[in-house]
């Protein structure tokens, strides 16, 4: 039977965030000891796309988040078109499959607005059944 997943998780770690005046650049697959990222899951075809936050990133202050509500929501629209553009070639037996994504959300082209999405990249994340330790899907 195939499994239902309503959400997405996600690693952030990189921001041009205001008010800091900083640009925050990490490896969210390889971080220096003691760094974390931003981790949550994404409800994103729930009413109100709730996020719930698995940890959170120790390179900001406490009490705040990576990106913004605003951001999450963006980003999940851009995950959603990737999902549905990758649907017919990896979903084809209804069962869950995966996608690595690299983002940045940059003002670099327009500077003094918010930060504009780009996805840098976008590969199939290999899994077998039962074959992954961190798989949440068995």
């Amino acid at each position: 039977m195939a499994k239902t997943w309503s959400g997405g998780t996600l690693n952030s770690g990189v921001s041009v965030r205001p008010p800091l005046s900083v640009i925050l650049t990490m490896s969210c697959t390889r971080p220096e000891p003691g760094v974390v990222p931003d981790a949550y899951i994404q409800y994103f075809y729930t009413p109100g796309e709730p996020v719930v936050y698995i940890s959170h990133s120790t390179l900001i202050p406490v009490g705040t988040t990576v990106l913004d509500p605003q951001q999450i929501h963006d980003l999940g629209v851009a995950l959603e078109a990737i999902h549905q553009t990758f649907l017919p070639v990896y979903g084809l037996d209804g069962d869950w499959y995966g996608m690595d994504t690299e983002f940045k959300f940059d003002d670099k082209l327009d500077p003094g607005n918010p930060p504009s999405l780009f996805m840098k990249q976008a590969r199939p994340f290999p899994w077998t059944p039962g074959g992954a330790p961190l798989s949440v899907c068995d």
